[in-house]
């Protein structure tokens, strides 16, 4: 039998709030995330995403990034997910590795919230992001090595968290060389290893906050 299709971008944001806690998800008062609604659609409202606009009549099915508004003038036109705010609402809970399938996201903010668990090697695959923020969460484990592969990204905010051990060397061969500006590692005190090259001038962490360098 061939492989299972992967799951729309939808249903790839819906994995999110899937591993989050009910009771928080409800505590925050979130609006829509529901399997029967679309989150770009002008009659469709979900917390926190926003969408590019895009015309469903255009030859080449392009759509504009710059603009987060819906395209009323284009028949069926719906949009396309761009970025996901989830920034301090309290949630609790862990990061689904499905959400790798959400591949149109340029950004994606889930800081200040409780969110445990590790790092998913699986999000290599979001390689539209441009923005990453994870800080002041309690997230634990190793910075994944697959995460190379992010070679769009400009900002990545892990700081305030709980991961040890070094900065992937692939990080430096790819991320480095990219258009990365900041990579902030603050306050993970069992971050340890020299930072490559390549992203010693990118690097943010508070003296004494984590063991790099040592």
């Amino acid at each position: 039998a061939p492989p299972p299709s992967p799951p729309s971008i939808r249903n790839a944001l819906l994995t999110l709030r899937d591993a989050i806690t009910a009771a928080s998800w409800s505590a925050a008062g979130i609006q829509g995330w529901s399997s029967g609604s679309d989150p770009c659609t002008a009659a469709s409202t979900w917390t926190g995403v926003t969408c590019s606009s895009y015309n469903a009549s255009s030859s080449s099915s392009s759509y504009n990034t710059s603009s987060s508004s819906y395209d009323a003038t284009a028949s069926a036109a719906t949009g396309v997910t761009v970025a996901v705010n989830l920034a301090y609402f309290g949630l609790s809970g862990s990061l689904n590795p499905l959400l790798s399938f959400a591949t149109t996201l340029s950004s994606l903010s889930l800081a200040g919230n409780a969110l445990t668990g590790s790092l998913p090697s699986t999000w290599s695959a979001l390689t539209g992001l441009t923005s990453l923020d994870l800080s002041a969460n309690d997230l634990t484990g190793t910075l994944p090595s697959a995460w190379s592969t992010l070679t769009n990204l400009k900002s990545v905010n892990l700081m305030n968290n709980g991961f040890s051990s070094t900065i992937p060397a692939s990080w430096g061969l790819s991320l480095g060389v990219a258009g990365l500006n900041h990579l902030i590692l603050s306050n993970n005190s069992a971050l340890c290893g020299t930072v490559p090259t390549a992203l010693a001038s990118k690097v943010t962490a508070t003296t004494g906050s984590t063991g790099l360098g040592v």
